[in-house]
């Protein structure tokens, strides 16, 4: 199966259920994600593991998934002929999964999000702004911590800026 072109997807049709990102802040802002056709296929349906680790004073890993801006074979919801597509080893060594795909606001694909919960990985969402939204972004931020420990206890929200 070929990666459908991102560009010319519309949410709103029914279709084979893809990920994709946010790119504007209008699409942000009037949370048209929700009420889009993929949507349903996108909520993870494996809770993540809370795991009491006796290694609390060892470092911790984040790995950071880069794999040429993201969304490619991986943006299929079911799944994808391509085997490699999620080749990612050693999930027991990991605290944190970062899904980077250069877009404003980056969902990771559900299948990438419910491998992560299976390991008792948390997942990130991404967040690429101009310097004038800082303000704008500390109050999503504020709010989306919130949301989140109100949510699911023991989330975790990572800011960091290349």
């Amino acid at each position: 199966m070929m990666s459908k072109d991102i560009t010319s997807f519309d949410p709103k049709q029914a279709s084979v259920p893809i990920s994709y990102p946010l790119k504007t802040l209008k699409e942000l802002e009037s949370r048209s994600y929700l009420d889009s056709f993929p949507y349903h296929f996108n909520k993870a349906s494996v809770p993540l593991i809370q795991t009491t680790s006796s290694s609390s004073n060892r470092g911790k890993i984040l790995v950071c998934h880069d794999m040429a801006g993201g969304y490619l074979d991986d943006n299929y919801v079911q799944g994808g002929t391509n085997s490699d597509a999620y080749s990612l080893w050693h999930w027991y060594l990991i605290d944190s999964f970062v899904y980077f795909s250069h877009n404003l606001v980056t969902l990771p694909p559900v299948t990438w999000t419910n491998t992560a919960h299976r390991h008792a990985v948390k997942l990130n969402m991404e967040v690429d702004l101009d310097s004038v939204q800082i303000p704008n972004l500390k109050e999503f931020v504020n709010h989306l911590t919130l949301t989140m420990h109100s949510s699911v206890p023991g989330s975790l929200l990572i800011w960091y800026h290349s």
